[in-house]
């Protein structure tokens, strides 16, 4: 049994600084609300108090009285719109600096042209680097919260856990999707997911950043009979959910259709799991999916880009599947933008189906927040704005660049608007980019960092003679 280091818990928690609480009470009003709780389609032109811990204290209609103006920290919304932070419920942050790589293949190809021949080259905080990077460019694109799915690709345990502690160094929500390592036993990987989990329970009482930690599950993406069991006990024992990759290439659909009853033997299909893309699905998978509660996440932007097909979501509506959307890897979707990957779903859809009315603006706002929220099981927490929630917020400008009066509020939340109109992400009621900068991290430096890094292993790669990935460029259409 091969026997990697466990961290110990004063190693993570260096990697945790203390979230201190507002100087004083926040107050945003002015503006327009968009609460995106499902019993409040409205929005609310009013006011919203956020406490000295980070959540919502109070929002309501009309004008707040003079007085809590002057014993806050008051801002002025007027003519602005405020949202729930975005929530990408499926995502591979380390990726990001790989975008672009294999822009001509799909999903499996991909894989072995874009990470692949990177392996050999990772050292110590290259993780780290990757991932602070990749969160950083989630918030500056509105996403308060992912879900981080991390594959253990046989890297070593001390690299592999850096993610773990880039992402509570940075200001945003998080899921972890802890991997199996599956060059290991299945009795190694249960001590060691066991003592995990004891440092995170700490953790996440001290970091409210910290949502949840879940199970990056593999189930049938390689075809192992064997894990999916490993899988379902782990989930079973440590009441874990887990979300697994299922049914996204077209090229292993037949197979993963009929190896759908060996996920089920395994205790997998239940609603602890989530399915991320989860394309190319049959009747029967569909209702023994919604019969289990077994839920799954919609990354339009990634399957678009990887020609892995089109999620039919009115279907799997009907069906009763609950559904989330995500931005997948910044290296299979290139583009952390949640408006785009709104708008590419919702038109999708709508070409599709040769209805404009099949999917509304209001439906699909509400899958990137509340009910990807519900679907991780975290929407007690965040994906809306209401008391008691944390105050994970992003203030929008129409006017800056300027598209129109605002008629129907949510078209032109998913329809007009763009990041260029996002003037300010806060998280826990504190602004952690403003204005196109962030306040609390040197991403200048991050930024850099992650660069050199990638070039340093690109000149590992050719000094070894292989090659660097890059497309074909071939016309496909003479030759589809």
């Amino acid at each position: 049994m091969r026997l990697l280091p466990i961290l110990s818990l004063s190693l993570l928690t260096s990697a945790s600084p203390a979230i201190e609480p507002l100087d004083k009470p926040l107050l945003i009003h002015g503006g327009t609300i968009v609460p995106m709780e499902p019993d409040q389609r409205d929005p609310i032109d009013g006011w919203m108090l956020v406490g000295v811990d980070g959540t919502i204290q109070e929002l309501t209609a009309g004008e707040p009285d003079p007085k809590l103006i002057e014993t806050s920290e008051s801002i002025d919304a007027s003519g602005k719109i405020i949202i729930p932070g975005f929530i990408s419920a499926h995502s591979h942050l380390w990726s990001a600096p790989f975008r672009g790589i294999a822009s001509e293949s799909n999903l499996l190809d991909w894989i072995e042209a874009a990470h692949s021949p990177f392996t050999p080259y990772y050292q110590d905080k290259d993780f780290y680097i990757f991932t602070q990077y990749g969160a950083l460019d989630f918030l500056s694109h509105g996403i308060t919260t992912c879900y981080n799915w991390v594959w253990n690709n046989g890297w070593d345990y001390e690299h592999w856990i850096e993610q773990f502690e880039a992402q509570l160094s940075i200001d945003q929500r998080f899921i972890f999707g802890w991997a199996l390592d599956v060059t290991d036993t299945e009795e190694a990987n249960r001590t060691r997911l066991k003592a995990f989990l004891e440092e995170a329970k700490t953790l996440k009482a001290e970091n409210p950043h910290l949502l949840k930690v879940s199970l990056s599950a593999l189930g049938m993406l390689f075809g192992d009979t064997e894990l999916p069991y490993w899988e379902g006990k782990l989930m079973k024992d440590f009441g874990l959910d887990a979300q697994a990759h299922y049914l996204e290439d077209p090229a292993i659909k037949h197979r993963q259709q009929g190896e759908f009853s060996i996920m089920e033997k395994a205790g997998m299909i239940c609603d602890q799991l989530h399915l991320a893309h989860f394309i190319h699905t049959n009747d029967h998978i569909l209702q023994r999916s919604s019969d289990a509660g077994v839920r799954m996440v919609w990354n339009p932007l990634s399957n678009g880009r990887l020609g892995s097909g089109l999620a039919d979501i009115p279907k799997y509506k009907q069906f009763g599947l609950q559904i989330a959307m995500g931005l997948d890897g910044q290296a299979s979707g290139d583009l952390s933008d949640p408006f785009e990957n709104m708008r590419m779903g919702l038109y999708a859809t709508r070409m599709k189906y040769e209805s404009a009315g099949v999917m509304t603006p209001y439906q699909i706002l509400a899958l990137h927040t509340y009910e990807s929220a519900k679907t991780l099981k975290v929407e007690d927490r965040v994906g809306s704005l209401s008391a008691g929630k944390f105050a994970d917020f992003l203030i929008l400008n129409p006017q800056e660049p300027d598209v129109g009066p605002v008629i129907d509020i949510y078209a032109t939340l998913v329809m007009t608007l763009s990041t260029r109109n996002l003037e300010a992400v806060y998280v826990g009621g504190q602004a952690v980019y403003s204005e196109g900068d962030f306040t609390k991290h040197d991403f200048p430096n991050i930024r850099d960092e992650a660069h050199t890094r990638v070039e340093r292993m690109i000149e590992q790669l050719k000094s070894d003679g292989q090659p660097v990935p890059t497309a074909t460029y071939l016309n496909h259409y003479s030759n589809p």
